[in-house]
């Protein structure tokens, strides 16, 4: 992408305003950028994706991790995927990655090279956090797009996608190659640190699929557990039998809240800091 020539404004530092993704005007974002940030610098800064709820409440995800933006130098993105794109009535589509004529994998990966372009650095491969429907999202793009990510946060995600050939996409990654056109690259995504974060009390079963009435149904839906926890263990079971390196949290006294779970993801990625340093000194050292 070209860099960016616009001088930029007080909008595009701290809490910054919406902008619309020039991929596609359908779909919009907001950031955290350090005040500090200096464009005439050529650094390439630590991203962070942050994807929204069901609820797109985006903004409002954005602000639950300023303070760690300021301390880590990090710039945080929060895409809005709005509902009724291409389907009345749809809430759910960017949860899959692809849905009607979008790509809502693609329509990230644009949003994260404009703002590389527009801050003046290349982009980077970057770190993702999804909470309930973006967990959805969060581990899925991880599945697809490997290369891009170093570490991901999945969080509480209603139902989850095996990596298991057993069943055909959603549910597992079957027919993965046909639907995306690439291959399921299982040693690639041994490169990412993935960490599954829960509450323990988030037992409710509504609104996750989980019978053939949901429009979102696929066979082996219901073969991950009745609840968000349950799903999420056996998420991380097959994940840990496949080599991944991935750790699961399950937090005591909370509930389907994204606060506590930002909390627990933001001392995750801090840790994931520290070891990256750790291993980086080893290498420069051997």
């Amino acid at each position: 992408m070209t860099l960016s020539k616009s001088p930029l404004s007080v909008f595009h530092f701290g809490k910054t305003a919406s902008f619309a993704c020039q991929f596609d005007q359908r779909f919009s974002y907001c950031l955290y950028v350090p005040r500090n940030f200096n464009v005439a610098l050529p650094m390439r800064p630590r991203v962070l994706v942050a994807v929204h709820d069901t609820a797109r409440h985006n903004q409002s995800l954005r602000d639950q991790f300023a303070d760690f933006a300021e301390a880590s130098g990090t710039i945080v993105l929060c895409p809005l995927f709005p509902g009724n794109v291409g389907i009345d009535d749809d809430l759910d589509g960017y949860k899959y990655l692809r849905y009607a004529d979008v790509r809502y994998d693609q329509v990230l990966i644009a949003m994260v090279e404009e703002v590389a372009g527009r801050y003046g650095f290349e982009a980077p491969n970057f770190m993702l956090f999804g909470f309930s429907g973006g967990g959805h999202f969060a581990h899925r793009f991880a599945y697809l797009h490997p290369e891009l990510v170093t570490a991901t946060v999945v969080a509480s995600p209603g139902s989850v996608t095996l990596p298991v050939k057993q069943y055909q996409w959603w549910a597992g990654v079957g027919d993965f190659s046909q639907r995306f056109g690439k291959a399921f690259d299982l040693e690639r995504l041994r490169h990412v640190r993935m960490h599954l974060v829960v509450g323990a009390n988030d037992t409710n079963p509504a609104g996750i699929v989980q019978s053939p009435a949901s429009k979102n149904w696929v066979p082996g839906a219901d073969a991950t557990g009745t609840n968000r926890v349950e799903r999420l263990q056996t998420l991380y079971r097959h994940l840990l039998e496949e080599r991944v390196p991935v750790s699961l949290e399950v937090v005591d006294g909370v509930g389907h809240e994204v606060g506590p779970i930002v909390t627990a993801a933001i001392l995750f990625f801090c840790d994931y800091f520290i070891e990256a340093v750790r291993l980086a000194d080893g290498a420069a050292t051997a």
